[in-house]
């Protein structure tokens, strides 16, 4: 039985006929919620401080072998503690320090295909 996994999309699109803020599902929305949870720091989520990822304040350290291991650990741990729909096969991190930039691999299934989806996840530091 396939589940269908939906998500409000933050465009905030409505639809033409109901009204209402139009939903992204199946692959897209576990995109979404994996991109989302990456991005969040701790202590940005209320009631629940340990919900987060130092992954953004580690793209302002030198990159070196222990902070790509540092980022692998923190994107594996958080998707498989707030992401139940994905299973995460592995991680690759590349990063280029002189565009200050790390893209996040990640080769997942999801809970009811298992297909390994690939999604890259560039990030970069801005001041």
């Amino acid at each position: 039985m396939t589940e269908l996994f939906s998500d409000l999309d933050f465009s905030m699109k409505t639809h033409p006929v109901t009204k209402d803020i139009l939903r992204i599902t199946g692959d897209a929305a576990i995109k979404r919620s994996a991109k989302n949870l990456l991005m969040t720091n701790y202590f940005e989520v209320f009631f629940n401080s340990a919900k987060g990822s130092p992954i953004r304040d580690l793209l302002f350290e030198n990159i070196t072998p222990i902070t790509s291991i540092t980022v692998q650990r923190a994107v594996m741990y958080q998707l498989a503690q707030y992401e139940p729909r994905m299973v995460v096969v592995s991680v690759e991190i590349l990063d280029e320090p002189e565009t200050h930039l790390v893209n996040i691999t990640l080769k997942y299934y999801t809970i009811d295909n298992k297909t390994i989806e690939v999604f890259d996840f560039p990030m970069k530091r801005t001041r």
